[in-house]
């Protein structure tokens, strides 16, 4: 397979997020979506209506403190053979700010981001959008990563919480809710949860599960 689009990244960590969140996404997530960009649009021959064969689009990855998602800069490397379209994309440094969002989430949002950049590619030099290739196209191609299944790191650190939890919520009576939350808490959900615990009822027991990276506490509560 012919690559057309390449994705990177700074490098330099963006300040508030988790570092391996942000390595994993913009080296292990965004390695994938750019497979998948390279194999479903037809990029070669949408760049080959303005430029050489062999022209590829580079697309740098900017994350920022705003929400959205902007085109920074579009910049066209002029080489004397195949041109390199240079594009800095801002995305949301939010998005690596939560270590236990998934891979699948974040290669949605960078897949939807990257296709920002490709139309505004395709405004600045008159080409339009690229087409999407067919789908008998990639039938010699290995078979793409899911990024909805578990990782193969070994099982959830919150796994045995997960049984004890469990066997917690098997055990109260229909009268009965079961509040969870990871522990250890900051001061303004401390006082947010105890207000939701007088909201539903009186608690009955409380119940603390250790985990590699913390406790999981459980608060047996009888609804008012």
């Amino acid at each position: 397979m012919s690559s057309w689009i390449f994705l990177s990244a700074s490098h330099r960590m963006p300040t508030g997020v988790d570092p391996l969140a942000y390595w994993r996404a913009t080296v292990v997530v965004a390695e994938s979506v750019e497979d998948r960009l390279n194999r479903c649009f037809a990029g070669a021959a949408w760049l080959k209506q303005r430029f050489p064969a062999r022209s590829a689009v580079m697309v740098h990855l900017l994350p920022h403190d705003d929400t959205s998602v902007s085109v920074e800069y579009l910049r066209k490397k002029n080489c004397g053979g195949p041109k390199e379209i240079r594009c800095g994309l801002r995305i949301p440094s939010s998005w690596f700010s939560d270590p236990h969002v998934g891979d699948g989430l974040t290669g949605l949002r960078l897949f939807q981001a990257v296709q920002q950049a490709l139309h505004a590619i395709g405004e600045e030099y008159g080409i339009g959008t690229p087409a999407a290739v067919g789908p008998s196209a990639g039938r010699s191609r290995p078979e793409l990563e899911d990024p909805f299944r578990p990782r193969p790191s070994g099982p959830s650190r919150y796994a045995a919480a997960a049984v004890h939890l469990q066997r917690l919520a098997h055990s109260t009576d229909p009268d009965q809710l079961l509040l969870v939350a990871k522990e250890p808490l900051s001061g303004i959900v401390t006082r947010q949860h105890q207000t939701v615990l007088d909201a539903l009822g009186a608690v009955g027991a409380r119940h603390t599960v250790a985990t590699p990276d913390g406790e999981v506490t459980a608060w047996t509560i009888r609804i008012r």
